[in-house]
């Protein structure tokens, strides 16, 4: 429940401190989280801190039904680097939701082992 209430405080930090172009598709967290490695640490700490709070929200809340596996040292960098790879190799799936989109590579990256 602790895990579950930060990732909300965060998530609702991140929508009140968001940029006035707000991340939505997939298409806009590309742009912002590709910003990050050449500007602000805002743009780096809006970026992981996004998917950090979705990665959160599905150690503890499967999606769909689906289990993701993360090792416990894997850091918020990681993450969004592995969300970015992602996004740019699936150019057709940009126009979903960011949420989807890292949801998706997420649980390519540590699916459960059965």
């Amino acid at each position: 429940e602790a895990a579950m209430k930060r990732a909300t405080l965060v998530l609702i930090g991140m929508l009140l401190a968001s940029p006035a172009e707000a991340v939505t598709t997939g298409h806009d967290l590309l742009e912002t989280c590709s910003k990050a490695a050449s500007e602000s640490s805002f743009e780096r700490g809006f970026c992981e801190g996004y998917i950090r709070a979705i990665s959160d929200q599905m150690s503890n809340y499967p999606f769909a039904g689906l289990q993701t596996c993360f090792p416990t040292d894997v850091t918020g960098r990681q993450l969004a680097q592995i969300s970015v790879q992602y996004l740019r190799e699936h150019p057709g799936l940009r126009h979903l939701t960011a949420y989807h989109n890292v949801v998706s590579a997420l649980l390519v990256a540590f699916p459960c082992g059965h």
